[in-house]
C-alpha cells in the first residue's frame, strides 16, 4: 500500500471578541483575555503539505486573563468545507480521516484522545460546534494543545486530498454555561453562533492581471479570498 500520500492542511485561527487581541508578546494587557497562537499574529495555526499517514503535528494556543474574573474558554472550527453545514463537508474530505485531541498543557486531554469525549476526527470538530475547554481564573494563564494526526492505516483513497478551517478560541457563550462538552454557540460576548460574517466587499484597483478586493469581517480573522 503506498503511504506517500500528498495532502495538505490548512488551519487558519482567528480571535473573537472585542476584548482581544492577537498578541506575540506574553505580556497579558490589564481588563484584556489575551489570545495568543503560537505561529503569531494573523498567520496558520498549521500549514502542512504532503501530510503522510503516520504523522502527527502539535501546535499551542495560549490565554491569558486579566478581565477580573474566571473565564470559560471555548473554541469551534468555522469556514471548513461546506460550512456553515457539517452534512455538506464532502465524503473525501481529508477531515473525514485525520484525527484531533486538544489537551491542556501539563494536564489531561479534554477533547478526544483519552478525554470523556473519546476519540474524535476533524470532521467531528467541525460537527460539534462550540466545546467548551476549560476555565481561566483572573489573572491565570493556560495552554492549550491542538494535535493532528494521520492513522497509519489510512490508505491510498486519501491521496491529494485536503482540508481547511478557521480555529476560534474565546470565552464561551453565556448561555452554555461552564459544563464540559460541547454547547450552542451564543451571546454574551462568547464565540458567535456561527461564525464568521463578511461584508462591505468591493473591488479596487482593478489592473490588467490584477485585482483588489477588500472585505470586512464581524471578527479578527484570517478569512481569504479563493
Amino acid at each position: 500500500m503506498n503511504k506517500l500520500l500528498k495532502t495538505t492542511l490548512l488551519i487558519s485561527i482567528a480571535i473573537f471578541g472585542a476584548t482581544f487581541l492577537f498578541a506575540d508578546s506574553v505580556q497579558a494587557t490589564t481588563g484584556s483575555l489575551i489570545i495568543q497562537f503560537q505561529n503569531g499574529n494573523g498567520k496558520p495555526l498549521f500549514n502542512e503539505a504532503d501530510f503522510k499517514p503516520g504523522d502527527s503535528v502539535t501546535r499551542w494556543v495560549g490565554v491569558m486573563n486579566g478581565t477580573g474574573q474566571t473565564q470559560p474558554i471555548a473554541t469551534e472550527a468555522i469556514n471548513f468545507p461546506g460550512f456553515p453545514n457539517p452534512e455538506n463537508v464532502p465524503a473525501d474530505d481529508l477531515s473525514r480521516v485525520l484525527e484531533i485531541i486538544i489537551s491542556q498543557e501539563g494536564g489531561a486531554d479534554l477533547y478526544g484522545g483519552s478525554s470523556p469525549t473519546g476519540a474524535k476526527t476533524l470532521y467531528n470538530f467541525y460537527e460539534d460546534g462550540e466545546t467548551y475547554l476549560s476555565d481561566v481564573a483572573d489573572e491565570g494563564t493556560v495552554q492549550y494543545n491542538f494535535t493532528i494526526s494521520f492513522p497509519s492505516a489510512a490508505g491510498d483513497e486519501w491521496q491529494e486530498k485536503t482540508t481547511s478551517f478557521d480555529i476560534l478560541v474565546g470565552p464561551q457563550g453565556a448561555e452554555g454555561g461552564t459544563g464540559g462538552g460541547t454547547t450552542g454557540g451564543g451571546g454574551g460576548g462568547g464565540l458567535p453562533l456561527r461564525g464568521l460574517t463578511i461584508f462591505n466587499e468591493a473591488e479596487e484597483e482593478v489592473a490588467e492581471t490584477s485585482v483588489t478586493i477588500t472585505w470586512t469581517t464581524n471578527y479578527f480573522s484570517t478569512s481569504q479570498v479563493i
